[in-house]
């Protein structure tokens, strides 16, 4: 699964990225924001697939003037699933963390960086997940904790997870003169401990 077309799942098409701008926000979507929310699609595809989940009762139109606006109907049955569909990204981001709350020897600090990060994953991407292991801890005790979560975290999601592991006295060590550090403190999202 790419993290930021979580409908893909189910359906290929463009429904599922115009439910998950709508399921996004409680207020009115005009086609035009929607389309700059769902980059790569096209203004005629979005206003299409509008009017198909109007039709079907998933989405409500509003007549402003000259143009409409959208949202989700949240009194429909099926509107709890899609909301739920639309944050599974962060439902990742959530199991990871309670997965680590678990570990025996608690990670100094985790992100995810790189495409899912970005929300730039294709699918052949996978997920990269920074952690940053206490010194002086069990090494064996350490790795099965770290392999255990890439490997449930892989099947929660389709993608392969695959750790970067940095103990606490490396990262003093290289400090900035390490590169990926930098892409990690301006694109990573935190899963796991403080950033700083």
């Amino acid at each position: 699964m790419r993290l930021q077309h979580p409908f893909e799942i189910v359906t290929p098409t463009l429904d599922g990225d115009v439910l998950s701008v709508l399921a996004g926000g409680i207020d009115w979507f005009s086609v035009n924001t929607i389309c700059e929310l769902t980059p790569g699609r096209s203004d005629e595809g979005i206003r299409k697939t509008l009017k198909r989940l109007v039709s079907v009762g998933i989405a409500e139109e509003l007549s402003a003037g000259r143009a409409y606006l959208y949202r989700l109907n949240r009194d429909h049955l099926g509107a709890e699933f899609i909301v739920q569909m639309a944050s599974l990204k962060q439902v990742f981001f959530t199991r990871l963390h309670a997965e680590m709350s678990d570990w025996v020897i608690s990670p100094i600090f985790a992100s995810v960086f790189g495409s899912a990060a970005r929300d730039e994953m294709s699918r052949e991407s996978d997920v990269d997940l920074f952690v940053i292991q206490p010194d002086e801890t069990s090494a064996a005790l350490w790795d099965t904790q770290v392999h255990d979560l890439a490997a449930k975290a892989t099947r929660w999601i389709g993608a392969e997870v695959r750790p970067l592991l940095y103990t606490e006295n490396e990262i003093r060590r290289l400090g900035s003169a390490e590169p990926v550090f930098e892409f990690i403190a301006v694109e990573g999202i935190p899963v796991f401990g403080e950033r700083q």
